[in-house]
C-alpha cells in the first residue's frame, strides 16, 4: 500500500514542476512590480471574457484580489500616437508547451467604455477577431520583449495597456495591466492657432488701419503717463532720459535650491536636469522595483550605455538613496539599469552651481526693437516736453 502512495507524489510533483507563471515588467505595471512568479488566473477558458471585461478582468481590477492590484490609478507613462512601444514580461517558471499555445495578446483600452478585444495590438486570443493573426511567442527568459505599434489617430488622457498570456496545458492564464496615456501628433496646434489669432489682432488695432482718432488718444495717454511731476528735475537738452534694462540672469547662477533636494525616482523623472549647491546633498527616493547608476559620461547619459557605470544604489523595492551634489561647475549623470527604465526617462543630469561651464557661453539676452514710427513718435514727444532754448543776443553775432 505504501508503494502507490509514493508513485503518487512523484507524479504530483512532475506536474507542479511544469506549470507555468509569468508577469508584466514593462510598461510598470500598476501597483509597481509585481511580486512573486505571478499569480495564475484560472480557468484557460475564461481568459477572454475575462479579458475583454470593460474593467480590465480579475487581473486589474481587484475586485477578485487575484494580482493584488490597486484601482485605476494616474497615468506613469506618456506615449505619442503612432509611437513604437517596447513589451517586457518575465517568465518565471517556464513551459515550453505553451508557448505558442494561443501565446501572448497586448491590446489597449482607451476609455471606460472602450474594449480590449477591439484595440488588439499584438497576438491573439482563442475566439479574437483579428486580421491576419500572428502567434506572439511567450519564450522562456526572464526579459522576454516585444514591440507594438499604437494607432496614430487614436490618443487618450488615461488609458490602459493590458498584457496576458493564456496557457492551455498549464490550465490558465497570466494577465498585467499598466495606466499609460497617449497625447496626439497635432497636440498643442490648438494653443498655437489661438496666439497667432491674438497676435494678428493686436497688430490690426495698431497698425495703419486704425483711425486716426483713436491713434491720437493712445498718443495722449502716453504722454499723461510719461509726464514729469513738480519734484522731478528737467533733464537737460543735450541728454535724454536713461531707460533701464533688465538684468539677465547667467545658466549657471545658483537657483535657489535647499541645501537637501530630493529627486522623486519615478519613470519617467519630471525634472530632468537641476541645478544644485555644491554643499548640497541630493536624495533619490523610489517606490517600485528600481536602482540607481553613475554614467560614466554624457554620451553614456545619452545613449543609456551601463558598460563602465557605477552601481549607487542596488535593485530594490521602495528605497532611497542619499549623494553629495557635484562640484561647481560640474555635471553628474544618473539613471536606472532596471529593464527599460532608462529609456523611458528615469534619468536626471545634476549640476554643481557657482562657475560658469568651459564649453559653454553665456547667452546675450534679446533685445526688443521698437518700430520706427514709435521711435519717432517718442522724439518728438521728449522735444516737446524740452524747455525753450535761451534767446539769441544780436550783439553776439559773429564771434
Amino acid at each position: 500500500m505504501a508503494l502507490p502512495s509514493l508513485s503518487c507524489l512523484l507524479v504530483l510533483s512532475c506536474i507542479s514542476q511544469v506549470a507555468g507563471h509569468a508577469k508584466l515588467l514593462s510598461p510598470v505595471p500598476r501597483g509597481g512590480p509585481i511580486q512573486g512568479p505571478g499569480p495564475k488566473l484560472r480557468s484557460f477558458d475564461d481568459a477572454r471574457e475575462t479579458a475583454n471585461r470593460l474593467d480590465g478582468g480579475s487581473g486589474c481590477d481587484n475586485k477578485d484580489g487575484d494580482n493584488n492590484y490597486p484601482a485605476k490609478g494616474k497615468p506613469l507613462v506618456t506615449y505619442t500616437a503612432g509611437d513604437t512601444v517596447e513589451v517586457e514580461w518575465d517568465v518565471t517558471i517556464a513551459h515550453k508547451k505553451d508557448r505558442k499555445n494561443t501565446g501572448v495578446r497586448i491590446a489597449v483600452q482607451y476609455s471606460d467604455k472602450d474594449s480590449f478585444g477591439d484595440n488588439i495590438l499584438a497576438g491573439f486570443l482563442n475566439g479574437d477577431k483579428v486580421e491576419n493573426p500572428k502567434e506572439v511567442d511567450a519564450g522562456v527568459t526572464h526579459s522576454e520583449k516585444f514591440k507594438v505599434k499604437l494607432p496614430p489617430n487614436k490618443s487618450c488622457k488615461a488609458c490602459v495597456l493590458q498584457w496576458i498570456w493564456a496557457a492551455q496545458r498549464d490550465g490558465g492564464y497570466y494577465l498585467g495591466c499598466a495606466d499609460i496615456a497617449i497625447r496626439s501628433k497635432t497636440a498643442g496646434t490648438g494653443r498655437r492657432r489661438r496666439r497667432r489669432k491674438g497676435s494678428r489682432r493686436r497688430r490690426r488695432r495698431s497698425g495703419p488701419g486704425t483711425s486716426k482718432r483713436r491713434r491720437r488718444r493712445s498718443g495722449r495717454r502716453r504722454r499723461r503717463r510719461r509726464k514729469p511731476s513738480t519734484t522731478t528735475t528737467t533733464p537737460k537738452p543735450t541728454e535724454l532720459p536713461e531707460r533701464g534694462r533688465r538684468r539677465r540672469r547667467s545658466k549657471t547662477e545658483p537657483t535657489g535650491k535647499p541645501a537637501a533636494v530630493t529627486v522623486p525616482w519615478n519613470i519617467p523623472v519630471v525634472e530632468q536636469a537641476i541645478t544644485v549647491d555644491p554643499s548640497a546633498k541630493v536624495t533619490f527616493q523610489w517606490g517600485g522595483r528600481h536602482n540607481v547608476y553613475l554614467m560614466a559620461s554624457a554620451a553614456a547619459y545619452k545613449s543609456c550605455n551601463f558598460d563602465d557605470a557605477k552601481e549607487i544604489a542596488p535593485t530594490s523595492t521602495f528605497g532611497s538613496v542619499t549623494v553629495d551634489a557635484p562640484a561647481a561647475g560640474v555635471t553628474a549623470y544618473y539613471a536606472c539599469e532596471v529593464g527599460s527604465h532608462c529609456k523611458y526617462g528615469q534619468i536626471v543630469a545634476i549640476t554643481g552651481a557657482g562657475a560658469e561651464s568651459p564649453t559653454e557661453k553665456p547667452t546675450k539676452g534679446r533685445r526688443r526693437r521698437r518700430s520706427t514710427s514709435r521711435r519717432r513718435r517718442r522724439r518728438k514727444e521728449v522735444k516737446d516736453d524740452l524747455p525753450p532754448p535761451p534767446p539769441k543776443d544780436e550783439d553776439d553775432e559773429g564771434y
